[in-house]
């Protein structure tokens, strides 16, 4: 429990509840190989701003439980720093 009231901070959303929610979605994102823009494309469309920075904080952590780094979007390219 302590981890998650750090770990909203970092992840970059509103609170714990949703640093969990983010963290567990991550984690099946990374165990069944989901797409995470593909699986959330419909939620983006219409998604209030809190919905969209949860989005962006599970790619992020999907993308560091997949390849071990933080892989980011930057405009037309993905940029990789270990």
């Amino acid at each position: 429990m302590g981890i998650l009231l750090e770990l909203h901070i970092k992840c970059g959303v509103d609170n714990w509840q949703d640093a969990y929610v983010v963290t567990k979605r991550a984690l099946w994102a990374v165990i069944r190989g989901t797409d995470v823009r593909a699986f959330y494309r419909s939620v983006e469309e219409g998604a209030s701003d809190r919905a969209g920075r949860m989005i962006d904080a599970i790619e992020r952590l999907t993308n560091e439980g997949r390849y071990g780094a933080r892989i980011v979007w930057v405009g037309t390219y993905y940029k990789c720093s270990i």
